[in-house]
């Protein structure tokens, strides 16, 4: 059996350091090897608890032989399934009691203990605890590559652009409802688009399968109270007429919003169209982001061409019946960083995010406030973003992962990573001048799937591998 050795890592600067907490909850036994644990059965209940659960045993300092020994005779567990830990320093901080004890840790902080003499009498409160406190495994069809996360009335929703789905599960981890991008009858889609042309379709569907454009494609989801929202794009083939009265079959898609009812799922689902003739001339509807407020719906928008006048890059749509029509422009527009470099075409390599309240583009150092008309600033300025713009080499100092308007307490919050994996949590009041920013440790970082997301300002959560669903308490 090999040595286990086990170090302690207290926090440098405790109040700059944040732990994630879904790898720090375990059950540990600390043993007197006087003691012999087989007797009262306690080697039962320890192998009785929930798989999910991490399990230790902890030995003060012993040879390899003796634990070894010591465990088949007094103490047999299945080794493969718990850690052992042999260290007189660790033990010393648990040796409030001569004989062994049964603790459940999460995150440094003990949580039970008792004698393993009164495991058993103390079963059931131990049992619910670790209900309590598990992680949450989200019981998905397949593992998520890219989840962005949603929570909204008790519901957890992951969006993974890559394999197009979404699925939608109760705050234990439970799937309620999965959606994915062949859910819908196609036709029944296109036919809600004004362009379409059912012959142009019918000519042009060979070359729509030959080029995998025969689908519809999720961009984006918003959710709002107890429905759900997906911006997708549909096939819409056009016929652009050339100068010599010739035809030419252009494969384009068309936007289109799919509203789904999470509280009556049989119900049939929504759809919404854009009134294109209300978009101004040379703009386009931008999927990557969406948001509500109140009746009307925000969305980026893309120039065509650039040209030289204002470059608007978010506009409000109302609704009128079952059609989004073009409202007014936000006051705010595409970002300098993209504008003045050589670009062909700076709004097809942007990303542009809409929040509950904000509106942003990611690597650059400006937060605009809808709500309140203002613009307020990252708390990374002067960092450098690109260094050859033109051939699309992208160095980034920062990436954010999410961004959160506390407007109860009027205050800002921003999770974002570096280029060395380092993770920040950075706030402030909106009027403040300076953020107050804390380091965040994040467990097994390389296997985040997607982007940390904040649950409210108090809690961020984030997915690793098996779909595990962890969360770090920022407060």
């Amino acid at each position: 059996m090999k040595n286990v050795l086990f170090t302690l890592c207290f926090l440098i600067g405790v109040h700059f350091v944040l732990r994630a907490t879904c790898n720090e909850f375990y059950a540990m036994v600390k043993v007197n090897e006087t003691e012999c644990l087989k007797c009262n059965l306690s080697n039962v209940f320890f192998a009785s608890l929930d798989n999910e659960i991490t399990k230790k045993v902890l030995f003060r300092e012993l040879s390899n032989d003796a634990v070894e020994r010591y465990l088949d005779t007094n103490f047999p567990i299945d080794k493969c399934k718990s850690e052992i830990i042999i260290s007189d320093s660790l033990y010393n901080m648990y040796n409030d009691k001569v004989l062994s004890e049964f603790y459940l840790i999460k995150d440094d902080k003990v949580l039970f203990e008792c004698g393993m003499r009164e495991v058993w009498d103390n079963s059931d409160s131990i049992e619910e605890l670790i209900r309590e406190e598990s992680p949450i495994y989200l019981q998905s069809k397949f593992d998520f590559l890219s989840a962005r996360l949603f929570f909204e009335n008790e519901k957890i929703v992951v969006f993974d652009i890559v394999q197009q789905t979404i699925s939608i599960f109760d705050l234990k981890g439970k799937l309620q409802l999965y959606i994915d991008s062949e859910s819908f009858n196609i036709s029944t889609l296109l036919n809600r688009i004004p362009s379409f042309s059912d012959s142009v379709y019918l000519k042009a569907k060979t070359y729509l399968g030959k080029f995998n454009q025969d689908n519809i494609r999720f961009s984006s989801i918003y959710l709002n109270e107890d429905k759900i929202y997906i911006a997708a794009r549909v096939p819409n083939p056009e016929l652009q007429l050339l100068e010599n009265n010739d035809t030419k079959l252009v494969l384009d898609r068309a936007p289109l919003i799919i509203s789904v009812d999470l509280n009556n799922l049989e119900e049939d689902v929504e759809l919404y169209s854009f009134n294109e003739i209300s978009l101004p001339s040379n703009y386009l509807v931008n999927l990557q982001s969406f948001s509500f407020k109140n009746d009307i719906a925000i969305f980026p928008l893309a120039k065509k061409e650039v040209d030289s006048l204002d470059n608007k890059s978010f506009g409000y749509f109302r609704f009128k019946n079952d059609i989004l029509v073009f409202d007014y422009f936000s006051s705010n527009n595409l970002p300098k960083l993209f504008t003045e470099n050589n670009y062909e075409n700076p709004y097809f390599n942007t990303q542009p995010v809409i929040g509950n309240n904000y509106t942003y583009y990611n690597y650059t150092n400006n937060i605009f406030l809808f709500n309140d008309s203002i613009t307020v600033e990252t708390p990374f300025n002067n960092k450098s973003f690109f260094v050859d713009i033109k051939n699309m080499k992208i160095e980034k100092d920062f990436y954010v992962h999410d961004i959160l308007v506390d407007e109860k307490r009027y205050s800002i919050h921003i999770i974002y990573s570096n280029a060395q994996g380092e993770t920040f949590w950075a706030y402030k009041d909106i009027s403040a001048k300076e953020y107050i920013t804390k380091q965040i440790s994040i467990n097994d970082f390389d296997s985040l799937k997607g982007f940390i997301k904040f649950k409210d300002s108090n809690e961020i959560v984030y997915i690793l591998n098996n779909n595990r669903l962890c969360t770090i308490l920022l407060n």
